[in-house]
């Protein structure tokens, strides 16, 4: 390997680690949102309907994409 491939493959992995830490990050705040000394009751009642695709009967559900 020459030191352009181990610059590129420097790059690729930065933003790489990029993109682990901002999803780490993510999953941090979800993690503490559901803990009991700090629950969330609208990101838990999301995250039921979402694992079980349940909504009220006067509700419309629209799933978009995170």
């Amino acid at each position: 390997m020459s030191w352009v491939d181990y610059k590129s493959d420097i790059t690729r992995l930065g933003t790489e680690l990029e993109q682990v830490r901002a999803e780490k990050a993510d999953l941090e705040f979800q993690i503490e949102a559901l803990r009991a000394e700090s629950l969330n009751k609208d990101l838990l009642d999301i995250k039921a309907r979402q694992y079980v695709y349940v909504s009220g009967a006067n509700e419309l559900t629209i799933w978009l994409d995170p």
